[in-house]
């Protein structure tokens, strides 16, 4: 359980973080399994990406796009928790984007918006609520994912300047970019050099399929920052920095691909010849509230 504070004011958020391995199934995953708010004022309504930059994130981790829908549920039957009641309206939670198409190596991200109504009856007391990311798609019945949202009102007021400052900017994030394509093998790779990927076949490239421009980051992260995992044959590279980016900002005009120009160098050591590792590049828009992200993923087979 980690504890963060919120920009200063007398109010806590907790997060389970977690990979939900009992809810998730067929390549979801998310880290917003558990997340307790305390201190909310009635009157006033908080979003938790302007909070502590925690939005609701689902990561597709399989091989195929997802059509998600998001929605707000009462706890059911054994979904309660001692000390938290049911809540009363699940009107008081809204998402500033409740369906997504999600493609593999991407995440669908939306804000949680907490309204809590200005009525002193709800003072000191404590409610739960669910979160439920359910599949669309036919074939895929029942795939998803259940999060837990608590919640504890303050027993004190707000004050009159605070009920003045209730409304929260709602924001969307924009998912429509990816590589392409999303994963590429560059094979018997010498150690201990550098290399152009483009010369193994195995650059991608930045896909901005909107009729707008954007400014893109692509930088290399571990495969440890993510919730994808390795396939049966490869193991995870240790270091991502083996992995660079010549130009990790750059805008990307409409309706263009845009190459990556991967560069790779593998320290010449024993333990890294013969082996086949994988890397990831991730992505996102830089003019966008709410990060989102895609991921392209590097397989390497090196020499002996």
């Amino acid at each position: 359980m980690k504890k963060l504070n919120a920009q200063g004011m007398k109010m806590t958020i907790f997060f389970l973080l977690l990979s939900a391995p009992v809810f998730a199934t067929r390549g979801l995953s998310t880290k917003f399994a558990e997340v307790e708010v305390k201190g909310l004022k009635i009157g006033r309504t908080y979003s938790l990406q302007d909070l502590v930059n925690f939005p609701l994130r689902i990561s597709n981790t399989g091989n195929e796009a997802i059509d998600i829908k998001v929605s707000v549920w009462p706890p059911r039957h054994g979904e309660g928790k001692t000390g938290y009641e049911p809540i009363p309206n699940i009107n008081w939670i809204h998402l500033s984007q409740s369906t997504f198409t999600i493609y593999p190596g991407m995440d669908g991200v939306t804000d949680v918006v907490i309204s809590v109504p200005n009525d002193p009856k709800l003072l000191g007391r404590r409610f739960i609520a669910y979160l439920w990311s359910e599949s669309q798609n036919k074939g895929f019945l029942g795939v998803g994912l259940k999060s837990r949202l608590l919640i504890s009102i303050s027993s004190q007021k707000p004050t009159a300047e605070e009920l003045k400052k209730k409304f929260v900017q709602k924001r969307v994030a924009n998912l429509n970019f990816s590589f392409a394509p999303m994963e590429a093998l560059a094979d018997n790779v010498p150690v201990g050099k550098k290399i152009k990927l483009k010369n193994f076949r195995a650059d991608i490239k930045l896909s901005n399929p909107n009729d707008s421009s954007y400014h893109f980051r692509v930088i290399p992260v571990g495969i440890w920052e993510t919730s994808i995992d390795a396939p049966s044959g490869f193991q995870a590279a240790p270091d991502p920095k083996w992995l660079r980016v010549p130009k990790e900002t750059f805008k990307a005009e409409g309706f263009t691909f845009t190459p990556l120009n991967l560069e790779l160098k593998i320290p010449d050591k024993p333990e890294y010849r013969g082996k086949a590792f994988m890397l990831l590049v991730r992505a996102e828009i830089l003019e966008q509230d709410i990060p989102a992200y895609a991921y392209g993923k590097i397989f390497v087979r090196t020499k002996k």
